[in-house]
Formats: C-alpha cells, structure tokens, sequence
C-alpha cells in the first residue's frame, strides 16, 4: 500500500514500493545521514521539499506539483542513504515564457 503524505504547501508526495523489500546491498558511507537532492540547480523559482527520511523499503517517492504541474520520482532503499529533501526546479516560470 502506498504511503502518502502532503507538504504544508502544496506537494503531493506518495512512497511506491518496489515489492523487493529490505535493501540487500550496504548503504553509501559518504552519506550516513542522508542525501540532499537538487535537480534545481541555482534556477529560480524552486520548491525544496523534505521527503520522508529513511524511506519504509525499495521503492520510489512520487512528489507531484499541482501549482506547475511537474511530477519527479525518486528512488530510496530504506538506508540511512536515502534522499532526505529534494530540491526541484519550478515549471510556472517555463509554463509563463512560452508563446501562446
């Protein structure tokens, strides 16, 4: 069954699981609290939204965006490794330059 949590704001984040379970592999040593993700890059606007840390299992977060419509997945092991925050890049501003 999908976890499903909300951001105060307006980000829909929803864990899928993998079905495969518990990780087999060791996490990464270079990340024992967790990994910051930015897709974003320096471009603005962006939303920067914390994920649910460590993850429950395999799988992936599926984080939507009502407000500009972009929708990411990320994927997790249930390891002290996993994402902890993701920081994406806004649609609107793209969505508002594009001729009609």
């Amino acid at each position: 069954m999908p976890l499903h949590t909300n951001q105060p704001h307006q980000h829909s984040i929803t864990f899928l699981p993998s079905g495969r379970g518990a990780a087999q592999g060791p996490p990464d040593p270079n990340y024992p609290h967790g990994i910051q993700l930015d897709l974003a890059q320096g471009a603005s606007p962006s939303c920067t939204i914390d994920l649910p840390y460590p993850a429950p299992e395999c799988g992936l977060f599926l984080i939507k965006c009502p407000l500009c419509e972009v929708n990411i997945a990320v994927t997790c092991a249930g390891r002290v490794d996993d994402p902890t925050r993701i920081i994406i890049p806004c649609r609107l501003q793209q969505v508002r330059s594009q001729p009609s």
